[in-house]
């Protein structure tokens, strides 16, 4: 009898300890600030007047998350914030071919007192100059025909120019 009595005891304890872990995971889970969307992404290059937004998961005190933000290198900008995201503007043009690191630090905290627990940053490339990656034929080549087309590759898209009677040819 007091065996069984210790076993149930025994399951009784195991069940609310694993109940607590959940609702601690669970509580874990939600109860913090983050950014979890950026505009445009960082994995393009960033245009030299181009805007970037960051959204929040939870409603931010606009006057502590502008506080909380930096960016470097210096550049004059604006900021605007809604709530659920700021965003900032640059007043002048970015520098060409230039990293720029955005970041939130600690303390920032969400409306409900939930905590950005980690500091959040993010690097954007400025757009360089289009440079010629490659030219067909190839500078001092030999043997190439005098009407050959030639035929120029650069380092990101183009729109070509050309005269709109030559449209149909593209």
């Amino acid at each position: 009898m007091r065996w069984r009595m210790f076993l149930l005891l025994l399951s009784f304890t195991i069940l609310v300890f694993l109940g607590s872990l959940q609702n601690l995971a669970e509580t874990e889970r939600t109860a913090r600030l983050e950014v979890y969307d950026v505009h445009p992404s960082p994995a393009g290059l960033l245009a030299l007047d181009e805007a970037i937004t960051f959204t929040f998961n939870r409603r931010v005190d606009c006057a502590q998350a502008e506080a909380a933000f930096a960016w470097q290198p210096a550049i004059r900008g604006r900021l605007t914030c809604d709530e659920y995201s700021l965003a900032f503007e640059p007043l002048d043009q970015y520098q060409r071919d230039t990293s720029y690191t955005f970041a939130f630090t600690p303390p920032l905290q969400a409306k409900d007192g939930a905590p950005l627990l980690d500091p959040f940053h993010v690097t954007y490339f400025s757009a360089g100059y289009l440079d010629a990656a490659e030219v067909f034929p190839q500078p001092d080549s030999k043997s190439v025909p005098v009407d050959s087309a030639i035929t120029v590759a650069f380092d990101r898209p183009v729109v070509p120019l050309l005269a709109s009677v030559s449209e149909d040819k593209l």
